[in-house]
């Protein structure tokens, strides 16, 4: 399987002109293209934002931006790739949560590398330990 191209993150990267509301941070987000500030989403649950502008950026882009994917499709066909590759088939709920409890497991190794990512990307949001 070739690997798809991820779609950009719209959310600032040092998001210094956040603000609270609502018992949140919220943090801006940008259009893809030309970076034009669009409006805010709260930081805490938000792990992933793409926004393309006017009808300029969005009629120049959107074509492109519908071959690409959100990061978390790629996490969860690699995640899916593993199960089908070790074991032939997916796995049942009861199966993946031993592979989780399993430190040494592929799949928890996956799950940690993603929850570390998230983490790394966002240090504000709420990722349940493993």
């Amino acid at each position: 399987m070739s690997i798809p191209t991820v779609l950009p993150d719209s959310r600032a990267t040092n998001p210094k002109r956040g603000q609270y509301r609502d018992g949140q941070w919220w943090v801006p987000v940008y259009c893809a293209n030309c970076g034009a500030e669009l409006g805010i989403v709260p930081e805490p649950s938000t792990t992933f934002a793409f926004f393309l502008c006017d009808a300029r950026c969005a009629e120049t882009w959107a074509p492109k931006a519908g071959e690409m994917v959100e990061p978390d499709v790629v996490f969860f066909q690699t995640l899916l790739d593993e199960q089908l590759d070790r074991y032939g088939r997916e796995l049942t709920a009861t199966e993946l949560m031993a592979a989780l409890a399993d430190e040494t497991h592929p799949i928890h190794q996956l799950v940690r590398e993603r929850h570390d990512e998230l983490r790394r990307l966002n240090p504000a949001l709420v990722v349940p330990a493993l």
